[in-house]
């Protein structure tokens, strides 16, 4: 149910003229404290997966952003706000000024004052019109009853759908069932980024967090690659926590709150059976390429008509663009 909105008048409201790199900054102090609690924590914060998700999802959302002068935007899986932040400045730099309306929805609840006004200080700074509430609904029921008020519904689904309990293959599936559900809302755009590889992952990345607490971000990938193709001749040099590190900075998986990620080829036939179509993301990929400055090691290619980005030959995310099938 809904906790909070944007339209709270006791929210106090930041100067127009403040940068939004300041507001960035700000932010950085809150971050650090931030729960550590998710297994993929390590990969969100400033990896190679981190910023190609992100330009994955702005890429695919600006071509609506140019037809519509209104959007709604439901994310699912809300953080803290700062990809919307750098959204805003992003819709700025290409002279888009549509007015989002952005539903917030997560399964635990965020810290609704701060993400709210650090969202208003990048819209004033910005000048885009831009409203936002905020839910709190178990991922096995999402989206909820959201509110709507623009010309066109986009979804953003960034690192969040392997949140929702995965009971099986079947078409009345748990997870099927809230693709299905999100269909019925009619959007326009649905776009989903999440880790490619398989359920076992869970407690594996839990450790990397241990593994690669104030490391680099390519440190980070390379030891998550090394994880996960343990056969392979590249050993990044990581510090080794005791017993007792790890035992404290491993969370044990939660049963409302599962922590179980899939290959892209199953989220694509769960997306198929619920009645989506895939949109082509390979127009796309190089204004990601070179949004995300890759490196390297770090190489996006076509799967079907998603995008794969895979870290020294080891897949190890992607991201799919989708619409209701029969849609025009």
């Amino acid at each position: 149910m809904p906790i909070a909105t944007d339209r709270n008048p006791s929210l106090p409201h930041t100067p127009t003229q403040r940068d939004i790199a300041a507001i960035v900054a700000d932010a950085a102090q809150a971050n650090a404290q931030r729960d550590r609690g998710c297994a993929y924590r390590a990969l969100l914060e400033g990896s190679a997966v981190a910023r190609f998700n992100e330009a994955a999802t702005f890429e695919s959302l600006l071509p609506l952003c140019t037809e519509v002068s209104r959007l709604d935007l439901l994310d699912l899986g809300f953080d803290d706000g700062l990809v919307w932040v750098r959204f805003l400045a992003f819709l700025r730099s290409h002279r888009v000024s549509t007015a989002i309306n952005l539903i917030a929805v997560r399964d635990t609840p965020p810290d609704v004052h701060a993400v709210t006004v650090r969202m208003r200080a990048a819209a004033a700074a910005t000048g885009i019109p831009f409203d936002s509430m905020f839910m709190v609904t178990a991922a096995k029921d999402w989206p909820g009853a959201i509110v709507r008020n623009g010309q066109a519904l986009a979804i953003v689904a960034n690192m969040a759908l392997h949140h929702v309990p995965d009971d099986g293959p079947h078409l009345d599936s748990i997870r099927t069932m809230v693709i299905r559900r999100l269909r019925r809302l009619d959007p326009r755009l649905v776009v989903v980024c999440e880790a490619d590889f398989g359920p076992d992952a869970y407690r594996r990345l839990s450790r990397l967090g241990a593994h690669t607490q104030g490391s680099s971000a390519n440190t980070v990938m390379d030891a998550l690659s090394e994880m996960l193709e343990p056969t392979s001749g590249f050993k990044p040099v990581l510090p080794r926590p005791s017993h007792s590190e790890l035992e404290e900075l491993t969370p044990l998986p939660s049963p409302m709150r599962p922590e179980l990620p899939d290959r892209l080829e199953n989220w694509r036939r769960r997306f198929f059976d619920a009645g989506y179509a895939a949109i082509d993301l390979m127009p796309l990929r190089g204004s990601i390429v070179k949004a995300s400055g890759l490196v390297a090691q770090a190489v996006v290619a076509p799967d079907q008509q998603a995008l794969r980005l895979s870290w020294r030959g080891r897949p190890i995310a992607n991201a799919m663009a989708w619409r209701p099938r029969n849609a025009p």
